[in-house]
């Protein structure tokens, strides 16, 4: 549009006179003096320069329009006008200020007619505005205007050019509605992001684990409130140190390898180790995780821990434990073998001399007391077999009444007896 604005108003002088001449009537070029052969060349350039001035306006989709700088007179309008109007250019030429002003949206008339009257004549009208269509459409034009001086230098006419933006507007309304969709959408996202931040920080904080970052350099990025009660101080100031400002030369090397191949392999990796603390020393399992960038690049690991130190004493107590239980247990058996050695060696010799003195000559009152005798005796052997059975359940998980090593005295017995019997 404003190269065709430039070529059309901005043309050198002559073409200037030519916009002059535009407005004036055959009949009064007829009154001059033919004797003036000047002025009937100065005609014949001036008809030459509207018919060249038309051939522009005429084949042009914008519309060139003429008027005198108080709005009421029009002296030229192209026929794109009817095109984008909708209206004819006989009813402009009729009532050129009502019709011109009637077309215009209600909400952009005043502004377009205050700068009709007030740019126009200084040359700065450049105005974006609306028209109503008599079928009710809405079409959006941009219209430029610039004064045309007489031979005087005075201002007697305003010659302009309008634009069908529509569809300009409607691909920036577009736009604009898409911008607006999608910053509504980045509004969503990033609440949606900063609830999900603040649920993964609420899990963070309260899970009860220590939780750290580290870059490939072994750098602390990131670490949780309990992490840094461990190092009694605080994230703040702990993010930013480095492994040798938090742990012992001793470990440094091995979990810098550690963190070096997890980056590289992209593979986590799970292990238990013994740290200290200014609190003592602490045991831990740690579960380190590849941590990776927007690209998905790892760019250092997640460790995330879980104090073990009470499950470790627990192991120890369950190991001490253990060795008292086996003590214990070697101490049963030997009272065990200490009652069948020291006891039932006893009592098998008096079961014997009990069966032999049965088979001497013994008056009544002896044999009841054999017979006495030898009831104590079974007794005796019961019991000491139920305690050395009881000792062996406890020991060797052999059920009562299950034929064991433990009973073999007692079998042992039985076969003396039928022997001596």
């Amino acid at each position: 549009m404003n190269r065709i604005f430039s070529q059309a108003f901005f043309l050198p002088r002559r073409f200037s006179k030519a916009v002059r001449t535009v407005d004036m009537q055959p009949r009064e070029l007829e009154k001059t003096d033919a004797k003036h052969s000047d002025e009937t060349r100065e005609r014949r350039f001036a008809e030459e320069a509207l018919w060249r001035f038309r051939q522009l306006a005429e084949n042009n989709e914008e519309v060139f329009w003429l008027t005198n700088p108080e709005k009421d007179k029009i002296f030229y309008i192209s026929p794109a006008y009817e095109k984008i109007w909708g209206r004819t250019c006989e009813s402009l030429y009729v009532a050129p200020l009502i019709n011109w002003l009637e077309a215009i949206h209600p909400e952009d008339r005043n502004r377009v007619f205050e700068a009709a009257l007030t740019k126009q004549v200084a040359g700065l009208y450049d105005e974006i505005y609306r028209i109503q269509r008599p079928n009710g459409s809405i079409r959006w034009i941009r219209e430029c205007a610039v004064p045309v001086r007489d031979k005087t230098g005075a201002i007697y006419r305003i010659a302009g050019i309008a634009e069908d933006i529509t569809r300009i507007k409607e691909a920036e309304e577009k736009v604009f509605r898409l911008k607006e969709e999608l910053e509504q959408r980045i509004i969503e996202r990033t609440a949606a992001l900063q609830k999900s931040e603040e649920k993964y920080c609420h899990l963070i904080e309260n899970t009860g684990m220590p939780i750290f970052s580290f870059n490939h350099d072994g750098r602390l990025i990131f670490i949780n409130q309990i992490g840094a009660q461990h190092f009694t101080s605080t994230p703040a100031a702990l993010v930013g140190k480095s492994l040798q400002e938090l742990f012992p030369q001793s470990q440094i090397n091995e979990f810098l390898t550690r963190i070096q191949k997890v980056i590289d392999s992209s593979v986590g990796e799970q292990f238990e180790d013994n740290a200290p603390f200014p609190a003592g020393r602490r045991w831990f399992w740690l579960n380190l995780q590849p941590l990776k960038n927007e690209f998905g690049k790892p760019i250092g690991v997640q460790v995330i821990t879980q104090d073990i130190t009470r499950r470790k004493e627990v192991e120890q107590e369950l190991v001490k434990a253990k060795q008292i239980a086996e003590q214990s247990t070697r101490a049963k058996e030997r009272f065990g073998a200490h009652i069948s050695h020291e006891i039932r060696t006893p009592m098998h010799i008096v079961v014997g001399r009990a069966h032999l003195l049965q088979k001497t000559n013994l008056n009544p009152e002896q044999r009841e007391y054999l017979r006495d005798l030898q009831a104590a005796s079974d007794n005796l052997f019961g019991i000491l077999n139920n305690i050395l059975d009881f000792e062996k359940v406890a020991t060797t998980s052999v059920k009562p009444g299950q034929t064991s090593a433990v009973n073999e005295p007692a079998m042992q017995i039985d076969g003396l007896r039928e022997v001596f019997i």
